[in-house]
């Protein structure tokens, strides 16, 4: 398997400088590394996906000569994504959660930060319900969506995050717990990133420090996969990938642009006279790309600065 430099952009709008910027990294780190440049384009969240975002996104890329190698649809990897969470379910390492996210909350207001700092994610309420008590409390329930939830490590259960959510329609109940159709599973962002990122043959995937703290969730997905034996065959003697992380691109006053965000997309910046050679200058100017060079395979890091501001990065005449 030849393997690649993956970027993946969600098609939820026209990119913004900063999803511009981190695209030009993820290419930069292909042309150094010698190796395919890959795109996934996360489209799992139909609600959020933006009818032509995508066919813009690639047009914006190509105008500043960011040409894909090769690009895909995540939700076409969507029978392999409820194929693992059918396996992990009958392994045991994913639960049915009720808790609604208010009683997460309230729950989380008593319990202490972990010795290392990390913040509980959840009480653990229903880790270890059994499935009559789970039964009980699903007909006293008035929720319209089951969380699942991947057993972490930590025995407490606040580690655990939840892979997926499913509707329960009637007569959905069996001895084993709910049933889980492909038509009333929706995975998390985590569950199927990990799984495409695994399953990809990446050598290294780029993306912003902002999604940092998703990586330890993808990891323990990765070692489930690996112990369990359920990765790809294609790929089971493949090392993970490296995982590069880009800075966030923010506002001069510190806030998050958005693809909302008014001034700061390829289409407006053409209309201000910025010319593809002028912006990726000013990308250039701010990124060494030497850091790219000499990693190893699993590595985790990224530019020393977790955000950049327009005017650091030369913007500073966008208006806002």
């Amino acid at each position: 398997m030849t393997m690649s430099v993956r970027f993946a952009p969600s098609p939820t709008g026209r990119f913004h400088l900063g999803n511009l910027r981190t695209a030009w990294i993820s290419h930069e780190a292909a042309r150094v590394l010698g190796m395919p440049w890959a795109l996934r384009f996360e489209d799992i969240d139909r609600p959020r996906v933006v009818d032509g975002a995508l066919e813009a996104q690639l047009d914006d890329m190509a105008a500043l000569g960011l040409v894909p190698d090769a690009w895909t649809l995540q939700s076409r990897r969507s029978s392999r994504h409820f194929t693992l969470f059918e396996a992990a379910r009958g392994q045991g390492r994913i639960y049915p959660c009720l808790c609604s996210r208010a009683e997460v909350q309230q729950a989380l207001r008593g319990i202490a930060s972990a010795p290392h700092g990390a913040e509980a994610i959840y009480s653990g309420h229903c880790r270890n319900v059994g499935p009559q008590e789970f039964t009980r409390a699903l007909a006293a329930w008035r929720g319209t969506s089951i969380a699942w939830r991947f057993r972490a490590d930590d025995a407490t259960g606040r580690d655990d995050f939840i892979v997926a959510r499913s509707d329960v329609p009637a007569g959905a109940l069996r001895a084993e717990g709910p049933l889980v159709t492909p038509g009333t599973f929706v995975p998390a962002y985590t569950w199927a990133c990990a799984i495409d990122d695994r399953d990809g043959g990446h050598a290294m995937l780029v993306r912003a420090w902002d999604l940092h703290g998703a990586l330890a969730q993808q990891q323990a997905v990765w070692s489930w996969l690996e112990a369990s034996g359920c990765l790809d065959p294609a790929i089971a003697e493949a090392p993970r990938p490296a995982v590069f992380h880009t800075a966030l691109v923010t506002a001069d006053d510190g806030a998050r642009l958005e693809k909302r965000t008014r001034g700061v997309t390829w289409p407006e910046l053409c209309g201000r006279g910025w010319s593809a050679r002028e912006v990726l200058q000013r990308f250039a100017a701010m990124f060494d790309v030497a850091q790219l060079q000499g990693f190893t395979s699993a590595r985790v890091w990224g530019e020393p600065a977790a955000s950049l501001s327009l005017k650091q990065l030369g913007f500073s005449t966008l208006q806002m």
